[in-house]
């Protein structure tokens, strides 16, 4: 999850993907003039093994969530396990039926709702919607839904009240 906010939220520098990529292809020897190689072995997605660098796991997998769509779409709280610390989500672009885990802390952090205000809440993020695994599914730019608005043009309430405009 870490590595898919990373690529997605704050990525890397086009010169370090580059290296990056470079490596994946199995391109020798790799430039490195700027010396991107460093922090790309902090990140853990670069070893250098008798001064040959090559890609990492975490290294493909920054890569993959790089170029896998993302889309945003609505996330709805089904459940909160407080002792595991996960949440049950059905993120809809996904499946509209189907629930997945994810952490609770992502939850809480990204809508500074506390964790028994979750349950029922309507959420949006961004996620890879062409996964088949649920395992797979990676929340990014999560935040409240703003309110539905019901057939009468007045904005469903769930809790929250918004002062003026639409």
């Amino acid at each position: 999850m870490s590595v898919t906010r990373h690529a997605a939220e704050a990525p890397l520098p086009h010169a370090a993907e580059g290296i990056l990529r470079a490596l994946a292809d199995g391109a020798d020897p790799v430039s490195d003039p700027a010396g991107l190689i460093t922090p790309l072995r902090v990140c853990r997605y670069v070893t250098v093994d008798n001064g040959t660098p090559s890609i990492t796991d975490l290294g493909h997998a920054y890569l993959t969530a790089r170029d896998e769509p993302r889309f945003v779409t609505p996330v709805e709280v089904a459940a909160v396990d407080v002792d595991t610390c996960t949440a049950r989500v059905v993120v809809v672009g996904w499946n509209p039926t189907a629930t997945v885990t994810v952490l609770l802390d992502q939850l809480t952090q990204a809508t500074g709702l506390k964790a028994e205000e979750l349950p029922g809440r309507h959420l949006e993020a961004v996620a890879n919607c062409r996964t088949e695994d649920p395992d797979d599914i990676v929340l990014t730019y999560i935040r409240i839904a703003e309110p539905l608005l019901a057939a009468g043009g007045a904005a469903e309430s769930h809790g929250t009240h918004r002062e003026g405009g639409v």
